[in-house]
């Protein structure tokens, strides 16, 4: 059985903000990096559990540019082991590692 798609189980962890995982992102990515805004934008999409309008919204973003963009860097994530690594610490540290949507 995989875990991470249980809706009760999300339910039950408290949800983290977008401010967290920019916050967290910094941590692990300096936030003039160019890879800054796009582990940001992945990680509220893939594993924070907003709508896509939510982080347009903070991002100053349309939903369809952020569908797009975390779509594309989830492509070079699955094609460049050092930003997998990264993924994994930052989604450690966001305690979302069983909570992806």
């Amino acid at each position: 059985m995989d875990i991470r798609n249980i809706t009760g189980l999300k339910a039950l962890k408290e949800r983290v903000t977008l401010e967290e995982i920019k916050r967290i992102v910094g941590d692990v990515v300096e936030a003039r990096d160019s890879l800054f805004k796009k582990f940001c934008i992945h990680i509220s999409h893939r594993y924070g559990g907003f709508s896509l309008k939510e982080i347009g919204r903070f991002y100053d973003m349309k939903e369809s540019a952020v569908s797009q963009a975390s779509g594309r860097f989830r492509q070079t994530i699955m094609r460049e082991q050092s930003l997998r690594k990264l993924l994994e610490q930052i989604v450690t540290k966001l305690d979302l590692s069983n909570v992806e949507t």
